[in-house]
């Protein structure tokens, strides 16, 4: 879901990837935030604001939130893919 909003240059609002994932897997609120934290502190993801600036630091996301891939992926990510 990410990789194609992001594609169509729209990004994705975190409230659409919970939407489509919630009645399927047991993916709570909570989780998705720290995850979704987890991948931005990781560089695999960049959290966008309402507005359109950046949240680098933020430890909470909206559901209003966008979601996209970096341009560029880093070489040594953590998380070995």
């Amino acid at each position: 879901m990410i990789h194609s909003a992001s594609r169509a240059g729209r990004g994705l609002l975190v409230e659409e990837l919970f939407a489509g994932n919630c009645n399927d897997t047991p993916v709570t609120s909570e989780i998705l935030q720290k995850q979704l934290i987890f991948l931005r502190d990781e560089g695999e993801l960049t959290i966008v604001a309402p507005d359109g600036s950046k949240k680098p630091r933020a430890k909470t996301i909206g559901w209003e939130d966008r979601l996209f891939l970096p341009d560029e992926r880093s070489l040594f990510s953590k998380l070995g893919f």
